[in-house]
């Protein structure tokens, strides 16, 4: 069953709310904001999901919020909240429409919502733990993802006004280079007879990286992906064996494999 999502219209309602300065929401207000979303048709949005939408956005807007000495008084105790601005990419800018997204987590949730397109609300829920965001922030994204546009954008944008001086890709030392050239895994390959190929039907296929924006994965993406398919599948795992002769099938050409690595430990010194 798809999750239940407040629409566009639902979380302007909210967000008005908040832009006028209801942070802190009193029963009464409370009350008011969800009668009016029951009166757009969404009669299933309950109370408590305000409570942590509202939760959420204070979240947000404290985390952007720094407090900044004051410049026109000795006395440093007094201070003032200030709007941080300034060009580079700091850590808590976020997407306007989703403020609990941070904009340097969309390229991870990119990856994910083309690998999941229609993702289950206990998926939505991962990946909102994985990016620290909010689950009703990144359900509503995933609804209004559209990768050719929305992912062409967000590059130019990060190439042009975003450059990050820190990513500068680390210096490869010689002796590393040598290490790179004949791994010890290519070293023993030779010596190891390898499983023998079985087919079984219960095995799921596995899933392929989208490969069609032609974006090369970064090793954190790779990772958010592999935990978001592991977890998706999950249901899907094959029966573990009921029998010592389904068990022996299963398990013995490995064990003929750590025997023989036991039986020549030599190729490792």
């Amino acid at each position: 069953m798809p999750p239940k999502i407040l629409p566009p219209e639902g979380i302007q309602v909210l967000r008005d709310s908040l832009d006028s300065g209801n942070i802190n929401l009193s029963k009464s207000q409370r009350a008011d904001l969800l009668q009016k979303i029951h009166d757009m048709g969404h009669t299933w949005y309950t109370e408590d999901a305000l409570n942590d939408w509202f939760h959420s956005a204070r979240k947000t807007r404290e985390s952007d919020i720094t407090i900044e000495k004051s410049t026109g008084s000795p006395d440093l105790s007094r201070t003032k909240p200030v709007i941080k601005l300034g060009r580079g990419r700091p850590k808590n800018e976020r997407l306007s429409q989703y403020p609990s997204i941070r904009l340097v987590h969309l390229s991870n949730l990119q990856v994910l919502a083309s690998a999941s397109p229609n993702p289950s609300q206990e998926v939505i829920k991962i990946w909102a733990d994985l990016t620290g965001s909010d689950p009703i922030d990144v359900a509503n994204w995933v609804r209004n993802y559209h990768p050719s546009q929305e992912e062409t954008d967000y590059r130019a944008t990060t190439d042009q006004d975003f450059l990050d001086v820190e990513d500068v890709e680390e210096e490869v030392s010689e002796e590393e280079e040598e290490e790179k050239e004949e791994p010890l895994s290519q070293k023993s390959a030779s010596q190891i007879n390898p499983a023998p190929y079985r087919n079984l039907a219960h095995y799921p296929p596995p899933s392929p990286q989208p490969v069609d924006s032609g974006v090369q994965l970064s090793p954190q993406e790779n990772l958010l992906l592999a935990i978001s398919k592991s977890l998706s599948l999950s249901s899907e795992e094959p029966p573990l064996p009921r029998s010592s002769l389904q068990f022996n099938d299963l398990f013995a050409p490995y064990e003929t494999m750590m025997k023989y690595l036991i039986e020549n430990q030599d190729w490792q010194s």
